[in-house]
């Protein structure tokens, strides 16, 4: 499987083009002429990114990612931090699909912050039972679309109020080997959609978005969901994302603490918390761990051995229940993984992260821009 990456990988950097071939040349780490061109590279606002990485619910997943980064302000403008788009195409070996986008991005001055997700994905994903069997799971095939909107103002020092909105729609579920034992899953609400929104509060004060080496981030909101299949305001959904990051001489250090919250009746069962995959919980399978309650601790050292690398290691200790008292005593699982850095965009300070990460029962590996938090 590794090799058929690598292949896969070489391919798609080879579609690129030029700008493949800038990526090349900074991972050999040649000299004299090729260093022209990776300066010039670092210097590029829209990259086209190849991204891979393994699953068992998914095989292989490769495709690209364009990424664009920029500041909503005249470049001389110091008060004013820098925003990122991207629109991803995914494919897997198992025939899934996926299309993602995202914008993240502060006005001018940074008055407000918008941020923008959505997309649409075919998919197929492994449910497992109360216990986390490895040979006890369901098949469950199904179309998502989904959007998920944040608008705050910043009534100063970098604290932001406003709202978050939130879409997602599931159908066309199609199970097989429903015979395992499935009490994580209602059957009855799966095929669902939910709309919700509330207040949400941001203390943002990293350096940067994608690649933070210093600063605080608290993120929280409290979203009311109304669920189109039950006809009423069904849970409430109450949601903690707090993230610290500190640089000492040439080592970084970054910490993240999770914590969501579904909580009422008619809670449609793909809604639930999930752990896992490139950014939550690396080296645990996506969806191994679900439920309406979340937990999660993530720590990462970063050491600069070069301009354009880095070295880091990285574990994290998470859990998910559907019973908020069992999150500490049942199914916590721990993962550790190590990976590097390599610059992509000298001025915006944008790296493309190459991790491999593992668990008691799970081992991925991941490539993609940006730092996992």
């Amino acid at each position: 499987m590794i090799n058929l990456s690598l292949i896969i990988a070489i391919k798609y950097l080879y579609e690129v083009k030029k700008n493949a071939i800038l990526i090349l040349l900074i991972l050999t780490g040649l000299n004299g002429f090729s260093q022209k061109l990776v300066d010039k590279f670092l210097k590029l606002k829209v990259l086209p990114i190849p991204t891979f990485a393994v699953s068992p619910e998914q095989g292989l997943a490769y495709g690209l990612s364009i990424d664009y980064f920029y500041k909503a302000a005249p470049k001389s403008d110091s008060t004013t931090r820098y925003s990122y788009s991207w629109i991803q195409f995914l494919k897997t070996t198992k025939g899934q699909l996926l299309v993602d986008h995202a914008t993240s991005m502060y006005t001018k001055g940074d008055k407000y912050y918008v941020f923008l997700r959505a997309g649409y994905n075919a998919t197929y994903e492994q449910i497992y039972d109360t216990d986390f069997h490895l040979n006890q799971f369901c098949k469950l095939d199904y179309d998502r679309t989904f959007a998920n909107v944040k608008i705050a103002k910043n009534f100063g020092k970098k604290i932001y109020f406003g709202n978050r909105s939130y879409f997602s729609s599931y159908n066309n579920l199609n199970y097989q080997d429903t015979t395992v034992n499935h009490a994580r899953i209602n059957m009855d609400n799966v095929n669902s959609t939910v709309i919700g929104t509330g207040p949400s509060i941001i203390v943002d004060r990293r350096d940067n978005q994608l690649c933070a080496t210093k600063g605080t981030l608290l993120d929280a909101n409290a979203i009311l969901y109304y669920h189109t299949g039950a006809k009423k305001i069904s849970y409430i959904s109450l949601n903690l994302d707090y993230r610290k990051f500190k640089t000492i001489r040439k080592h970084e250090f970054a910490y993240q603490f999770l914590s969501n919250h579904n909580i009422g009746n008619n809670i449609p069962s793909l809604e639930a918390n999930r752990l896992g995959g490139a950014m939550t919980h690396r080296g645990v399978f996506w969806g191994r761990q679900r439920g309406n309650h979340l937990l999660l601790n993530q720590f990462e050292h970063r050491w600069i051995l070069h301009p354009y690398i880095k070295w880091s290691v990285f574990g994290s200790v998470g859990s998910a229940n559907n019973e908020i008292n069992k999150l500490l005593n049942t199914n916590v699982i721990g993962a550790a993984g190590t990976g590097f850095r390599v610059l992509i965009q000298k001025e915006k300070q944008i790296y493309m992260r190459l991790d491999v990460a593992a668990s008691k029962n799970d081992f991925g590996y991941y490539i993609r821009v940006g730092e996992a938090f």
